[in-house]
């Protein structure tokens, strides 16, 4: 039987089984071979020490001037070129090891090219875009310039990239000079259950729905800020937090951390309006699944946002100004029939392209006109 190679750190934001369900219905006469990095990675405690001070090595000047934190060695340890090399010469392993009919890797963390089989990217994000968001210190997200030649070559070496959002699309374009033919945009599906029927009655719920996992890059303190606004005018609204457990003990403001998908998706039919002030966002899946789920979008101008959010149309894209935010919700919130009006209009928007039987089309189709060709 013909085998597909599908590479990956780990979760990637939950979207990995949709992706393999996708890859298999379109390839029904392949095995799917799945590589899962990171759990390779922690059994082998020689290649974690030496990463960690491959780590304090590359970016000692980062962390002497404050741009880098060591409690956030957990969060940059993936970026070092002795750690992409160690993902690598592991794919290269298992390339030498069986034949397959093309690899497709999930993120832009490692380079599963080779000389004799075609590989697709598929990610949402590039780490030069972090200079493109006003709201955050780009100097956390700068990495070295022997990295940033590492990651370069992913995209040079790939058959193709798919990305989720023209704004990425532009990056790898304007940014790290990628040809415009070579990319791709799939879009994303949603990670939640989809319901079919329309709940009506959740518009006059007053229930603003939050999630995300970090509870301050998705501005989560700015909307907390804002929700004590709105409970001046409406004592009865409520706040939902889901994903993350910030110490908010306030009247009305019910937080629950992580929670399955399922309870996720009870969340959304509940809510009125779905809030996310982000700062910075890759892409954000948790707007799809919102939109999926008829909410009205309220957020910044950052990243994907612009693809998804038309002011008054399916929601507002608003300054990061909690005196702003929480009149857009008081106003929401005291018209529950605006609410669903604008919440239709992100259903219909979202199911044209954010669908991930339409994501399984585009990139099935990508793959097999390159592997035509190639």
């Amino acid at each position: 039987m013909k085998k597909i190679l599908f590479v990956t750190i780990d979760e990637f934001s939950n979207i990995n089984p949709s992706l393999q369900k996708q890859l298999l219905l379109h390839y029904p006469d392949h095995e799917l071979q799945i590589l899962k990095l990171k759990p390779l990675l922690m059994k082998n405690y020689r290649v974690l020490f030496i990463g960690v001070i491959a780590l304090l090595f590359e970016y000692f000047p980062d962390f002497i001037k404050g741009h880098k934190k060591i409690t956030g060695l957990k969060k940059y340890f993936y970026f070092t070129p002795y750690v992409m090399r160690y993902f690598n010469n592991e794919i290269a392993r298992h390339l030498k090891a069986n034949q397959y009919s093309f690899v497709f890797q999930t993120q832009s963390i490692f380079d599963s090219s080779s000389e004799k089989v075609s590989n697709f990217v598929y990610t949402d994000h590039t780490i030069l875009y972090n200079l493109h968001y006003p709201l955050i210190d780009a100097n956390e997200y700068r990495f070295s310039k022997r990295y940033m030649k590492l990651e370069k070559a992913i995209y040079d070496n790939a058959t193709q990239v798919f990305v989720m959002s023209a704004n990425i699309k532009e990056s790898l374009v304007s940014q790290y000079g990628v040809h415009e033919d070579k990319i791709k945009l799939v879009y994303v599906g949603s990670n939640t259950a989809i319901s079919t029927t329309v709940n009506r009655q959740k518009y006059a719920n007053k229930n603003i729905l939050f999630v995300g996992k970090d509870w301050e890059r998705k501005g989560g303190p700015l909307l907390f800020e804002a929700f004590k606004i709105v409970l001046q005018s409406i004592p009865d609204a409520t706040l939902t937090v889901l994903g993350c457990s910030p110490d908010i003990r306030y009247r009305n403001c019910n937080v629950y951390g992580k929670v399955p998908l399922q309870e996720v998706a009870v969340c959304y039919n509940k809510a009125s309006v779905f809030c996310l002030p982000t700062k910075r966002e890759p892409f954000g899946v948790v707007f799809i699944e919102a939109m999926l789920n008829r909410l009205a979008i309220v957020t910044n101008t950052v990243g994907a946002t612009p693809d998804l959010v038309i002011n008054d149309k399916n929601g507002y894209r608003l300054n990061y100004d909690a005196k702003e935010y929480a009149a857009t919700l008081i106003t929401l919130l005291n018209n529950p029939d605006k609410c669903e009006e604008l919440g239709a209009n992100s259903y219909r928007y979202a199911n044209q392209a954010y669908t991930w039987d339409h994501v399984g089309q585009l990139i099935s189709k990508n793959i097999n006109e390159a592997l035509t060709k190639s």
